[in-house]
Protein backbone atom coordinates (compact mmCIF):
# COMPACT_ATOMS: atom_id res chain seq x y z
CA UNK A 1 0.00 0.00 0.00
CA UNK A 2 1.46 3.30 -1.07
CA UNK A 3 1.06 6.27 1.62
CA UNK A 4 2.02 9.78 2.52
CA UNK A 5 4.19 11.33 -0.37
CA UNK A 6 4.03 8.36 -2.51
CA UNK A 7 0.36 8.42 -2.88
CA UNK A 8 0.26 12.02 -3.85
CA UNK A 9 3.13 11.58 -6.61
CA UNK A 10 1.59 8.34 -8.08
CA UNK A 11 -1.75 10.71 -8.53
CA UNK A 12 0.09 13.22 -9.99
CA UNK A 13 1.93 11.36 -12.00
CA UNK A 14 -1.35 9.21 -13.62
CA UNK A 15 -3.14 12.82 -13.93
CA UNK A 16 -0.47 14.14 -16.01
CA UNK A 17 -0.05 10.58 -18.24
CA UNK A 18 -4.11 11.27 -18.67
CA UNK A 19 -3.74 14.48 -19.90
CA UNK A 20 -0.67 14.29 -21.96
CA UNK A 21 -0.18 11.35 -23.89
CA UNK A 22 3.11 9.53 -23.89
CA UNK A 23 4.07 11.02 -27.25
CA UNK A 24 3.82 14.46 -25.86
CA UNK A 25 6.80 13.83 -23.69
CA UNK A 26 9.25 14.18 -27.16
CA UNK A 27 11.55 16.71 -26.43
CA UNK A 28 10.85 19.03 -29.24
CA UNK A 29 8.38 21.94 -29.30
CA UNK A 30 6.47 22.52 -32.17
CA UNK A 31 5.55 25.85 -33.13
CA UNK A 32 2.30 25.92 -34.58
CA UNK A 33 1.81 29.51 -35.87
CA UNK A 34 4.34 30.50 -39.17
CA UNK A 35 4.48 33.97 -38.67
CA UNK A 36 5.68 33.94 -34.56
CA UNK A 37 8.04 30.76 -35.74
CA UNK A 38 9.52 33.17 -38.36
CA UNK A 39 9.83 36.33 -35.99
CA UNK A 40 11.87 33.99 -33.18
CA UNK A 41 13.92 32.72 -35.96
CA UNK A 42 14.74 35.96 -36.93
CA UNK A 43 15.34 37.03 -32.50
CA UNK A 44 17.55 34.60 -32.41
CA UNK A 45 19.18 34.04 -35.80
CA UNK A 46 18.64 30.65 -36.18
CA UNK A 47 16.95 28.42 -39.83
CA UNK A 48 13.66 27.19 -39.34
CA UNK A 49 12.59 23.68 -39.77
CA UNK A 50 8.91 23.48 -41.58
CA UNK A 51 7.24 19.87 -41.35
CA UNK A 52 4.54 19.94 -43.68
CA UNK A 53 2.11 16.86 -41.95
CA UNK A 54 -1.24 15.59 -42.65
CA UNK A 55 -2.48 14.42 -39.54
CA UNK A 56 -4.24 11.91 -41.26
CA UNK A 57 -2.18 10.18 -43.02
CA UNK A 58 -0.17 7.07 -41.94
CA UNK A 59 2.96 8.47 -42.96
CA UNK A 60 3.12 11.35 -41.31
CA UNK A 61 2.02 9.23 -38.03
CA UNK A 62 5.00 7.06 -37.97
CA UNK A 63 7.23 9.43 -39.06
CA UNK A 64 6.99 11.54 -35.62
CA UNK A 65 6.76 8.30 -33.71
CA UNK A 66 9.81 6.49 -35.17
CA UNK A 67 11.88 9.62 -36.89
CA UNK A 68 11.00 12.23 -34.65
CA UNK A 69 11.57 10.57 -31.48
CA UNK A 70 15.17 9.50 -32.06
CA UNK A 71 17.44 11.43 -29.88
CA UNK A 72 20.00 11.93 -32.12
CA UNK A 73 17.59 13.29 -34.94
CA UNK A 74 16.30 15.61 -31.79
CA UNK A 75 19.51 16.47 -31.02
CA UNK A 76 20.00 18.09 -34.87
CA UNK A 77 16.69 19.90 -34.88
CA UNK A 78 17.90 21.33 -31.82
CA UNK A 79 19.64 23.34 -34.09
CA UNK A 80 16.61 24.83 -35.58
CA UNK A 81 13.00 26.50 -34.90
CA UNK A 82 10.81 24.09 -35.42
CA UNK A 83 7.55 24.37 -37.15
CA UNK A 84 4.83 21.84 -37.39
CA UNK A 85 2.29 22.82 -40.51
CA UNK A 86 -0.98 20.49 -40.92
CA UNK A 87 -1.45 20.96 -44.42
CA UNK A 88 -4.85 20.67 -44.22
CA UNK A 89 -5.49 23.67 -41.97
CA UNK A 90 -6.74 26.64 -43.85
CA UNK A 91 -3.81 29.00 -43.71
CA UNK A 92 -1.37 26.14 -44.45
CA UNK A 93 -2.59 26.55 -48.44
CA UNK A 94 -0.95 29.69 -48.83
CA UNK A 95 2.75 28.03 -47.70
CA UNK A 96 1.94 24.96 -49.33
CA UNK A 97 1.80 26.77 -52.58
CA UNK A 98 4.97 29.57 -52.23
CA UNK A 99 7.65 26.25 -50.95
CA UNK A 100 5.91 23.94 -54.05
CA UNK A 101 4.49 21.27 -51.25
CA UNK A 102 3.03 18.68 -52.63
CA UNK A 103 2.97 15.85 -50.58
CA UNK A 104 3.25 15.30 -46.65
CA UNK A 105 5.22 14.58 -44.77
CA UNK A 106 8.10 17.28 -45.98
CA UNK A 107 11.01 18.62 -44.30
CA UNK A 108 11.66 22.51 -45.42
CA UNK A 109 14.73 24.04 -43.79
CA UNK A 110 14.11 28.07 -44.51
CA UNK A 111 16.23 31.34 -43.19
CA UNK A 112 14.29 33.67 -40.77
CA UNK A 113 13.56 35.58 -44.38
CA UNK A 114 11.71 32.98 -45.33
CA UNK A 115 14.23 32.03 -47.98
CA UNK A 116 14.47 27.84 -48.87
CA UNK A 117 17.70 26.41 -48.00
CA UNK A 118 16.80 22.40 -48.38
CA UNK A 119 13.37 20.32 -48.77
CA UNK A 120 13.00 16.72 -48.30
CA UNK A 121 9.92 14.66 -48.78
CA UNK A 122 7.85 11.69 -48.77
CA UNK A 123 9.13 8.04 -46.91
CA UNK A 124 12.17 8.75 -45.48
CA UNK A 125 14.31 6.17 -43.18
CA UNK A 126 16.29 7.96 -40.07
CA UNK A 127 19.53 7.81 -41.94
CA UNK A 128 18.69 9.56 -44.81
CA UNK A 129 16.49 12.14 -42.79
CA UNK A 130 20.24 12.38 -40.52
CA UNK A 131 21.59 12.99 -44.58
CA UNK A 132 19.59 16.10 -45.03
CA UNK A 133 20.46 17.39 -41.28
CA UNK A 134 23.92 16.95 -42.02
CA UNK A 135 23.93 18.60 -45.94
CA UNK A 136 22.14 21.67 -44.66
CA UNK A 137 24.38 22.33 -41.23
CA UNK A 138 27.29 22.31 -43.70
CA UNK A 139 25.83 25.00 -45.93
CA UNK A 140 24.44 27.14 -43.01
CA UNK A 141 27.55 26.49 -41.04
CA UNK A 142 25.46 24.60 -37.84
CA UNK A 143 27.11 22.00 -35.68
CA UNK A 144 25.70 18.42 -36.78
CA UNK A 145 25.95 15.53 -34.14
CA UNK A 146 26.58 12.28 -35.49
CA UNK A 147 26.48 10.33 -32.48
CA UNK A 148 25.65 11.19 -29.10
CA UNK A 149 27.91 12.15 -25.81
CA UNK A 150 29.20 8.31 -25.34
CA UNK A 151 27.72 6.43 -21.68
CA UNK A 152 27.71 3.35 -20.34
CA UNK A 153 24.70 2.54 -22.71
CA UNK A 154 26.53 3.53 -26.10
CA UNK A 155 28.91 1.47 -27.88
CA UNK A 156 32.12 2.52 -29.07
CA UNK A 157 32.54 1.94 -32.66
CA UNK A 158 34.27 -1.64 -33.89
CA UNK A 159 32.32 -3.65 -31.12
CA UNK A 160 30.21 -5.98 -31.94
CA UNK A 161 26.41 -4.41 -32.03
CA UNK A 162 23.81 -6.12 -30.01
CA UNK A 163 21.16 -5.64 -32.80
CA UNK A 164 23.28 -7.68 -35.27
CA UNK A 165 25.75 -9.77 -34.15
CA UNK A 166 28.19 -9.82 -37.08
CA UNK A 167 28.12 -6.70 -37.92
CA UNK A 168 30.49 -3.96 -36.26
CA UNK A 169 28.76 -0.72 -34.72
CA UNK A 170 29.06 2.46 -36.13
CA UNK A 171 26.13 4.13 -34.86
CA UNK A 172 24.46 4.46 -31.15
CA UNK A 173 22.77 1.06 -29.96
CA UNK A 174 22.36 -0.62 -26.84
CA UNK A 175 25.34 -2.88 -25.92
CA UNK A 176 24.31 -6.96 -25.50
CA UNK A 177 25.82 -8.31 -22.57
CA UNK A 178 27.73 -10.40 -24.15
CA UNK A 179 29.62 -8.27 -26.36
CA UNK A 180 31.13 -7.10 -23.74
Amino acid sequence: MISGRGHNYLIITLLLLAVFPATSFCALTWKTDIRMALDEASQKSRPVLVYFCNTKIELCQQMEKEIFSDSLIQKNMEQYICLRVDVQEDDADKWTKKYSIFQAPTLLIIHSDGQRVGQVGGRKNKEQIMIFFKTNASILRLPYFDSLPVSASTPMPGRRCCSSPSRRCSAPCLWAASSW
